[in-house]
């Protein structure tokens, strides 16, 4: 049996360090998967907190591109002005020129108008003539008519009251 002690020693020593060897190996298994949780939720952290700046940094971006695209605007508006070509002048300009085309039409319809007035006033200069060189002959007719009346001379043809 003494010889026996020492091999159940050993087998006790080799199943005690086979225990505390899983025991370990279960808590380190254990203590990384702790570790590598938190090391994941940091993680999470860092990305939201990444995805939160991005997004700053593009709406930033976006209020400097509209920036940016109103101030090439002015520049290009300055740029027409300086070189004399206006926005606003050459506007003007074309409305002014619409104008003068819609009153050149203006005056000719004016003119024909007044074409076609001058040419109705001669007729009635015409004819106003011609009433009064009729007006003239009936008087010089009824002239004639009183004198040879008054002398009761021909053949009257108004009666004296």
């Amino acid at each position: 049996m003494e010889i026996w002690l020492p091999i159940i020693n050993i087998a006790g020593f080799i199943v005690l360090i086979a225990t505390q060897y899983r025991k370990g190996k279960t808590e380190g298994t254990n203590e990384l998967i702790q570790l590598l949780q938190s090391r994941d939720n940091a993680q999470k952290e860092l990305i939201v907190d990444y995805q939160k700046k991005f997004e700053s940094i593009q709406a930033e971006l976006g209020q400097l591109r509209g920036q940016l695209i109103e101030k090439d605007k002015k520049i290009d508006e300055y740029l027409l002005i300086f070189q004399g070509r206006n926005p606003q002048l050459t506007e003007f300009m074309r409305l002014l020129t619409e104008a003068n085309v819609k009153n050149a039409e203006i005056v000719k319809g004016s003119q024909a108008h007044m074409k076609a007035t001058s040419e109705t006033l001669k007729e009635i200069h015409n004819f106003m003539k011609q009433l009064n060189s009729k007006a003239q002959t009936n008087q010089s007719r009824n002239e004639k008519i009183d004198s040879a009346t008054s002398k009761e001379e021909g053949h009257v043809l108004r009666q004296k009251d």
